[in-house]
């Protein structure tokens, strides 16, 4: 399965393992596949939770967990959620309040381990992958594809894997 191709990109990317990444400031979660096109749940879940209130010790925090588990890591590619603007109110207020410069900050801070890992990397928009489903019928979805329920930010991991399966 080409999930360069699920997500209308062009690129030549490897297909396994792959990773999927939800970034956030807030906390950030990971699934991983070994075999993308195995319909079952992912092989590997993990997430990263904040434990300070000071944004830029969040930050390091977050990154240097991403480093330790790619370390660790068989992904060949890792999909990442990017950063996308919405004209809804939530939107509009996390923009002014910067924190839509924050995850774009974190998004390229984890390209950038990809990189330093020689690993293959793609950013998706969440219009991509789920269009405007809301977090809680995106949470019922997994649920309902693979009987287990994830931590917050994990679930939204899997369910970028889920879309790339065409399963969400």
């Amino acid at each position: 399965m080409q999930v360069a191709d699920l997500y209308g990109k062009s690129r030549d990317l490897p297909a396994d393992p792959v990773a999927f990444i939800d970034p956030g400031t807030g906390g950030t979660g990971v699934a991983l596949w070994e075999d993308i096109s195995t319909l079952g749940p992912p092989d590997e879940t993990d997430r990263w939770s904040p434990r300070t209130v000071s944004w830029e010790d969040n930050f390091s925090q977050c990154v240097i967990w991403f480093e330790r588990w790619m370390g660790q890591s068989s992904a060949q590619l890792v999909v990442i959620e990017g950063v996308e603007v919405w004209m809804g109110e939530k939107s509009l207020t996390a923009g002014a309040r910067g924190n839509l410069s924050k995850l774009a900050y974190l998004v390229g801070a984890l390209v950038h381990v990809c990189m330093l890992e020689n690993t293959e990397w793609l950013i998706v928009t969440p219009s991509q992958w789920k269009a405007q489903l809301p977090k809680d019928a995106m949470k019922r979805r997994v649920r309902q594809a693979l009987g287990v329920s994830y931590r917050e930010h994990e679930a939204d991991a899997v369910a970028m894997g889920l879309a790339a399966q065409g399963r969400l």
